[in-house]
C-alpha cells in the first residue's frame, strides 16, 4: 500500500463522476443496493434483455497497484467458478477511474440478515442450507481456490432460499504441496492458525469457518466471541464452546470434527462426507460429485442473439472461448442463467423457451444494436468493505420444546477424557489424526453473537476493510420490547396484488400470525408510525421502512407478508435489509415485532 495514498472515506467517491451515471454500457440503473468506502452496489437492467443484474461500481483513483492485483485475482477466480450454489459474474467494464463488475442479482439478502430476523434454523433446516454450502465449497477446493472468508454474510439466499456463496475477495489458488502466508479474514470465523501467524495449505482453513457457519445456523450464536480482537485471539485458540441442551448428539459430533484447533487433525470435506447428520434424508453425497461445470456454447441462444441482436456467430464464440465477460459475453451469460437449472446442467425447458421466444418474437424493424463499453477482462471488483466496529448485545434464545439436557462444554484438557471413546469410534471416518483431536470454543446459548467485521494482517487498513458500512452484532432471536409513539410521515402509493406469496423459509413464533394479510400490512404502516419510522407500500403485501435517514445509521428494510405453505391461515413477516448497519436492521426489526405484538 502506498503511503501517498490517501485514506478513503466515503464521501470521496463522490468526485468520480462515474458514481452519478444513470446506467453504464447495455444496463440502466435503478436503485442503490450497498455504498462503501469506494464502492457501489447497484441495482440495474439490462436494455435488451430485460434481465436484472447487482453491478458493483469500484472506484479505481481510491486503489493502489496492489489493490487493483488483488480485484484482477478474484475476476478470475470468478471467471473460474460455475456451481449453482456461487454467485455468477457476467460482464465486466471499464471506464477511466472506475471498474463496474456485472454479477447475479440475488434478491433474498444474507444468511445473516435471516438468522437476525428469524432466529436459529431448526436442524433439518439447517441441514439443508449447510449441505449447499459444502457443495459449493468443495467444488471450489476441487478447482484448486479457497474462499477464506466463509461467514454467515457472504452466504445470500435467492427467491428460493437456495444457498450463493459470493465476496470472492480474499479468495486465491493453493497447492497441496505448497502453503499460503497470507492471513486474512473475519475473527469469529477464523481458524487458530491464522491468529497464530502460521503458513497453512489452504482448504483447512475453509473447514474451520464451516464448522463456525454450522454452529451459527443451529445456535442462532458464535461459538466463539470476544470484545476486540485480542480477546477474540485468546478465545479461539484456547478453543472452548458450549453445546446447546438443544442440539443433537450427531449435529454435536459433527461439530467436533470441524472445530479441531491442530489442522493436521482437523477433518477434511472428505471425511465428514459420510456423516450421519449430514446424511439423514439424504441419499445423495453432500459434496459436489459431477464432472466439470462449465459453460456450454449453446446453438439455441447463439441464434437468438444473432436474429434479434446481429450478433454474429464468430463474435459469441470468440467472447466466450476468451473469457473476455465483454457486453456479447454478458447477453449470453444471462441467457444462459435463465435457460439452465440453478442445480446443474439440466435444462429448464419451459423457462428458457418462454425467456428466448420472448426475444425472437419482437419485430425486427426496431431491432436494437449493441451498445459497446470498453472492457477489462482482468478488472473486478473485490469483497465490499466493511466497517470493523465490534459490538456486544445481551439477548435471551427460545428453544425447542422437547426434553432439555445440561448445556455441554466441549473442548479443553478437562474434555478429553470424557470425549476419546467418540473420538476413537469416529477416527475411521475422520482419519487417524482426528483421534487425538482436541475440540474447543467458548459460546452459551444466551450469549450475543457478535460478528466483529476486523479481518486480519493483510485486510486491517482502513482501505482494505470491507465497505459496507454496519456494525458487528446479531442476535439468534430477538428480544422484544415496546417502544414510544411518535409520529411518521405519509405512506406511498399501493401497487395491488392478489394474495401474498407463499415461500419456504423457514419463520419463528415472533415473525407469524394468524391475522389476515391485509390487516397485517396496516398493523406494520401503524406501528411504523408509532415509532417515527417513515413507511410506503412497493406492493400490496410489501412495506418499505426508512429508520434514521440522513444519517450515518440509516437503515432501510423491507416487510413482506408471505403465505406459510401447508399451514392455512398462517401467515408470516419477511424482513429484507436493502441499506443500512446490520446492528441497526436488528434494532428496527426488534422494534417493529414490539410494536406488532404478534
Amino acid at each position: 500500500m502506498s503511503d501517498k495514498k490517501p485514506k478513503s472515506s466515503k464521501h470521496e467517491n463522490d468526485a468520480n463522476p462515474d458514481f452519478k451515471l444513470a446506467g453504464i454500457g447495455n444496463y440502466t440503473f435503478s436503485k442503490t443496493l450497498g455504498q462503501g468506502n469506494f464502492a457501489q452496489v447497484k441495482l440495474a437492467k439490462h436494455k435488451l434483455t430485460g434481465l436484472e443484474a447487482a453491478i458493483k461500481i469500484i472506484d479505481k483513483t481510491q486503489l493502489d497497484e496492489k489493490k487493483l492485483a488483488k480485484l484482477h485475482r478474484e475476476v478470475r477466480i470468478m471467471k473460474l467458478l460455475h456451481h449453482p450454489n456461487t454467485v455468477k459474474l457476467y460482464e465486466v467494464i471499464e471506464t477511466k477511474h472506475t471498474l463496474f463488475l456485472v454479477l447475479e442479482y440475488i434478491n433474498g439478502g444474507e444468511l445473516y440478515d435471516y438468522l437476525v430476523a428469524h432466529g436459529r434454523m431448526k436442524e433439518k433446516d439447517a441441514r439443508a442450507k449447510f449441505r449447499q454450502i459444502l457443495n459449493a465449497v468443495s467444488y471450489c477446493h476441487r478447482k484448486h481456490v479457497i474462499h477464506r472468508d466463509l461467514k454467515a454474510e457472504n452466504l445470500l439466499l435467492n427467491e428460493n432460499f437456495d444457498i450463493k456463496v459470493a465476496d470472492f475477495g480474499f479468495s486465491n489458488w493453493f497447492e497441496f504441496e505448497g502453503q499460503l502466508d497470507t492471513f486474512c479474514g473475519s475473527p469469529p470465523y477464523a481458524a487458530p492458525e491464522l491468529f497464530q501467524g502460521r503458513k497453512y495449505v489452504g482448504p483447512e482453513v475453509d473447514v474451520w469457518s464451516l464448522g463456525v457457519i454450522l454452529y451459527v445456523l443451529c445456535t442462532g450464536c458464535l461459538p466463539f466471541d470476544g470484545k476486540d480482537l485480542k480477546e477474540m485471539r485468546e478465545v479461539v485458540c484456547r478453543g472452548r464452546y458450549k453445546i446447546p441442551f438443544y442440539l443433537s448428539d450427531p449435529c454435536e459430533k459433527l461439530l467436533r470434527k470441524f472445530l479441531v484447533r491442530d489442522p493436521t487433525k482437523r477433518a477434511t470435506l472428505d471425511h465428514v462426507a459420510d456423516d450421519a447428520w449430514l446424511n439423514e434424508g439424504y441419499e445423495t453425497s453432500c459434496l459436489w460429485q459431477a464432472d466439470d461445470i462449465d459453460v456450454k456454447e449453446d446453438d439455441e441462444i447463439i441464434k437468438v442473439m444473432e436474429a434479434k441482436f446481429g450478433i454474429t456467430r464468430d463474435q459469441t464464440l470468440k467472447s466466450l472461448r476468451e473469457d473476455v465477460y465483454d457486453d456479447v459475453g454478458a447477453i449470453y451469460h444471462l441467457f444462459y442463467h435463465e435457460k439452465y437449472a440453478k442445480t446443474g446442467s439440466v435444462p429448464i425447458v419451459a423457462e428458457v423457451t418462454k425467456a428466448v421466444e420472448a426475444v425472437a418474437d419482437t419485430t425486427d424493424n426496431n431491432k436494437p444494436r449493441l451498445r459497446v463499453p470498453t472492457v477489462a477482462g482482468d478488472q473486478s471488483e473485490s469483497a465490499q468493505p466493511k466497517s470493523d466496529e465490534p459490538q456486544t448485545r445481551e439477548r435471551s434464545m427460545t428453544v425447542d420444546s422437547h426434553a432439555r439436557r445440561p448445556v455441554t462444554w466441549v473442548g479443553g484438557d478437562t474434555d478429553v477424557k470424557k470425549y476419546i471413546a467418540d473420538q476413537q469410534t469416529t477416527a475411521k471416518s475422520i482419519g487417524p489424526a482426528a483421534t487425538n483431536a482436541v475440540i474447543t470454543a467458548e459460546a452459551s446459548v444466551d450469549k450475543t453473537l457478535s460478528l466483529n467485521r476486523k479481518p486480519l494482517a493483510e485486510v486491517q487498513a482502513p482501505e482494505e476493510a470491507h465497505t459496507q458500512n454496519r456494525r458487528a452484532s446479531m442476535l439468534g432471536v430477538l428480544g422484544i420490547r415496546k417502544e414510544a409513539a411518535a409520529p411518521a410521515t405519509a405512506i406511498a402509493s399501493v401497487a395491488s396484488s392478489e394474495k401474498p406469496r407463499s415461500l419456504r423459509f423457514t419463520f419463528n413464533s415472533n415473525t407469524t400470525s394468524t391475522r389476515p394479510p391485509d390487516t397485517l400490512v396496516t398493523d406494520v404502516i401503524a406501528a411504523c408510525k408509532q415509532l417515527e419510522i417513515r413507511a410506503g407500500q412497493l406492493s400490496r403485501y410489501v412495506v418499505e421502512c426508512n429508520w434514521k435517514e440522513g444519517t450515518k445509521d440509516a437503515c432501510k428494510v423491507e416487510v413482506e407478508i408471505c403465505e406459510l405453505p401447508r399451514l392455512k391461515n398462517l401467515h408470516g413477516l419477511k424482513f429484507k435489509r436493502t441499506s443500512g448497519p446490520s446492528n441497526e436492521y436488528k434494532d428496527l426489526c426488534s422494534k417493529l415485532l414490539g410494536a406488532l405484538q404478534l
